[in-house]
């Protein structure tokens, strides 16, 4: 992969980071297309524009105020995995992939996550996010262990 291909790819992700952290919903939904996919913790399976739009949505609406923060970046080809931190105060309900809802705690959360991502064109290909989901149960006061 050449310099000129890395800076592609890292330009990419950081403008998707910058509309995320400025709540720019539409230029964020921009780099997602109808074959889009996306797989995240908890059997989260998305797909396409709208996928992208609910992912974006539900963190939004239980953290309005959360930040993502690319810490390392690393590329090869048409992909590349990014590292980094989602911080964000828990003022709205966080709708699980399991259909549980949690209510607003204002708990102040601090996750680190990880996500390989496949570009091609310009749009998402596929995204992979990986995030210690009882990290983030933890720190909103959710009890991890027992009955659903």
């Amino acid at each position: 992969m050449t310099e000129e291909e890395r800076m592609e790819f890292g330009e990419f992700v950081l403008a998707g980071v910058k509309d995320w952290n400025a709540g720019n919903r539409e230029s964020f939904l921009t780099r997602y297309g109808p074959g889009s996919g996306f797989t995240g913790p908890g059997g989260s399976t998305l797909s396409g524009v709208k996928g992208a739009a609910l992912f974006y949505d539900t963190y939004h609406s239980a953290f309005p105020d959360c930040e993502l923060r690319p810490e390392n970046m690393f590329t090869d080809g048409e992909q590349g995995c990014v590292e980094g931190t989602f911080t964000g105060t828990h003022l709205g309900e966080l709708k699980l992939a399991d259909g549980r809802v949690i209510a607003p705690t204002g708990n102040r959360v601090v996750v680190h996550y990880a996500e390989r991502w496949v570009v091609r064109d310009d749009v998402v290909s596929y995204i992979r996010l990986y995030y210690d989901q009882v990290e983030l149960l933890t720190q909103l006061g959710v009890e991890t262990v027992g009955p659903r």
